[in-house]
Parts: C-alpha cells; structure tokens; sequence
C-alpha cells in the first residue's frame, strides 16, 4: 500500500500550497447552522501539520474573517500569475516563443 501512496499530494486548504502526503493533516470542523438538523455534521480541512500558522489558522477555517484573508490571498495569487502571463505574452510578441 506504501508505494501507491509514494508520491501523493493535497493541497492545504489554508496557505494554497501542494504538500506531500505525510506534511497534511485533517481537521474536522463543525459546519455552522447544521448541527441542529444534521447532528455530527462536519467539514473536513486539509492544513500543513508541519507548519504552525497553518495548524493554528485551520482551527478557525469557517470564521468569515479567516475566509477573507483567504479569499484575499488568493486574489493576490491570480493577479500574480495573471501579471506573470502578460510579461511572458509580452515577450513571446517581442521576441519570439522561447526555444
């Protein structure tokens, strides 16, 4: 079982980044407004265990203002990666594609 797992990896729900299997834990997370109707209800977040602010900040997945300082770190990601394609579309007009 040890070789198909070799080379696994998940991404942590909090930093965004790829880990390798044994790096990721799972917190297991209340899901707000559903305990009442379906008791035992939870929401499963994938952290980097070896990383405190990940493990810290997992605890605390479902607070709106984590979600924001998620959503906010994401957009900085794409706006990044949408910078990092325009200068490469730049460069492919002016000089060519690369060889």
């Amino acid at each position: 079982m040890g070789s198909q797992l070799a080379g696994l990896t998940w991404h942590c729900m909090v930093c965004g980044d790829e880990r390798p299997d044994e790096a990721i834990s799972v917190y297991h997370l209340p899901i707000p407004g559903m305990e009442d109707q379906f008791p035992g209800t939870r929401t499963n977040v994938r952290y980097c265990n070896d990383r405190p602010n990940c493990t810290a900040r997992a605890v605390h997945y479902n607070d709106p203002e984590e979600q924001a300082e998620r959503r906010r770190i994401a957009d900085q990601q794409r706006m990044a990666a949408t910078k990092r394609e325009e200068r490469k579309s730049l460069w492919h007009r002016l000089f060519g594609p690369s060889r």
